[in-house]
């Protein structure tokens, strides 16, 4: 009898070997995530040059750890260029993670995907179904987070991995500010929808439908 797949979970890390560091928060049960000033500036001034479509881009970093367990520390970020908007969705293309891929192996080597943004104009924080199939496919490894900024209301959520499922956080820092976060729905995929448009091809280092794939350390 085949054994059930393991729940992504980001208490799990599989093979990965976090860094050892200390998280510049109090002790928290959840899901620890620590921007630096720069990476939560450039993705609140990337969310902030329009409010009539969405906008998105991918976070990069480390996973750590310390006495309290695992934290994820986000240390930049890519905007997103040649994507799809329509309004009330965005998605990644062929053309986004090339762009992607380019900058990071030019820039940041060193550094993993770790996440991904995006904005919601004006219709609140939450994961719609698309947003959930990039999750689930894109960014399936057990460390990696969904930001959303409401960009209208002037909020922003975080979404981690637990048990298998994708769960909103209450609060991340920034620099050595704590950032209260809106909690929000999050949306199943339904099977049945067409997934086009979702992304021509994950980009390097990032999980692919359920782990398969590269996972990538910086690669």
């Amino acid at each position: 009898m085949s054994q059930p797949k393991p729940r992504i979970d980001f208490r799990s890390l599989g093979g990965l070997t976090p860094r050892r560091e200390d998280f510049p928060g109090s002790g928290e049960t959840e899901y620890r995530v620590h921007f630096s000033e720069e990476a939560h500036g450039r993705m609140h001034e990337h969310a902030a040059t329009t409010r009539e479509v969405e906008l998105c881009g991918v976070l990069l970093g480390e996973v750590c750890r310390d006495g309290a367990g695992n934290f994820l520390r986000i240390t930049t970020v890519i905007e997103g260029k040649e994507t799809n908007s329509y309004g009330a969705q965005v998605t990644f293309i062929h053309q986004a993670w090339n762009h992607i891929n380019t900058v990071k192996d030019r820039d940041y080597p060193g550094l993993r995907i770790v996440g991904w943004y995006h904005t919601h104009p004006g219709f609140g924080v939450f994961l719609s179904e698309m947003d959930t199939f990039i999750q689930e496919n894109f960014f399936n490894q057990p460390f990696q987070v969904a930001v959303v900024i409401e960009t209208k209301q002037e909020a922003e959520g975080c979404f981690a991995w637990k048990e298998g499922k994708i769960d909103p956080l209450r609060r991340y820092w920034a620099g050595t500010r704590e950032v209260s976060l809106a909690g929000g729905a999050v949306e199943p995929f339904s099977p049945g929808r067409d997934g086009e448009g979702a992304g021509g091809s994950a980009p390097r280092g990032v999980g692919v439908s359920r782990g398969a794939g590269r996972t990538g350390g910086t690669g």
